[in-house]
């Protein structure tokens, strides 16, 4: 929480560019979403029943970046021992994490399914920033795909359900979300060719971040906004 996102894209090679250009904001969900230092490995080790479901799923979120394949291990036991526990949210925290574990590792047809279930998951639980976030995932990973149709309509689905948390929650993360979600679209814009539809949006997201003091988008931002002028020979 796209850190949420990847914003930065290179048209002329986009296989080579959605992945090294982009990397950073996808990134910033991991960031938001790890909340408190995660338990030791010991503490796990000794943890029985729910607790150790619990710390699984926090291990494994924090492990996403750094190291996919443990964080798929701790996943997958999450998602076995919540199953077994009757446990739908920490069922569908799994199903995330396993996803994304999935998109960091590059199999994006894996993660687009797991993201995909997870939406299902956390829509069924009501559980609204979570199936936001699993909106934009999915958005994400068609972006990777290069099928960017189905990446812009994912992003613009998202747009419109983090706007309305961000009418009842105005200081919560769905303004962070959004600015996240206005460069992601200017990303799918500029590969499609559309520079100038990709500069209104990108422009969107930099005064978001500007207004949110969010400085790590102010410079992604900025710098997405000078790719276009460089596209447009400028």
């Amino acid at each position: 929480m796209v850190g949420e996102m990847h914003l930065k894209m290179s048209v002329g090679s986009a296989a080579c560019s959605a992945t090294r250009l982009g990397a950073w904001v996808l990134a910033f969900a991991t960031v938001l979403a790890a909340g408190p230092p995660e338990p030791v490995e010991t503490e796990l080790a000794a943890a029985r029943g729910r607790e150790r479901l619990a710390l699984l799923n926090r291990l494994a979120a924090g492990s996403v970046e750094k190291d996919p394949s443990k964080a798929a291990r701790l996943a997958g036991e999450a998602l076995t021992l919540a199953r077994r526990l009757d446990d739908q949210e920490a069922e569908a925290t799994a199903t995330y994490v396993l996803a994304d574990a999935a998109r960091v590792e590059g199999d994006h047809r894996l993660a687009l399914e797991r993201f995909q279930a997870a939406r299902v998951l956390f829509a069924a639980l009501g559980n609204q920033p979570e199936l936001g976030r699993s909106l934009r995932r999915i958005g994400d990973i068609y972006y990777f795909l290069g099928e960017y149709e189905l990446a812009l309509q994912r992003y613009l689905e998202a747009l419109q359900h983090f706007e309305r948390l961000a009418k009842d929650d105005p200081k919560g993360k769905a303004p962070l979300h959004l600015a996240h979600l206005q460069a992601a679209i200017g990303n799918v814009l500029r590969a499609s060719g559309d520079f100038a539809g990709a500069q209104q949006y990108y422009e969107k997201a930099l005064a978001a971040y500007e207004r949110l003091g969010f400085a790590a988008g102010i410079s992604g931002a900025t710098y997405n906004l000078g790719l276009v002028q460089q596209d447009l020979k400028n």
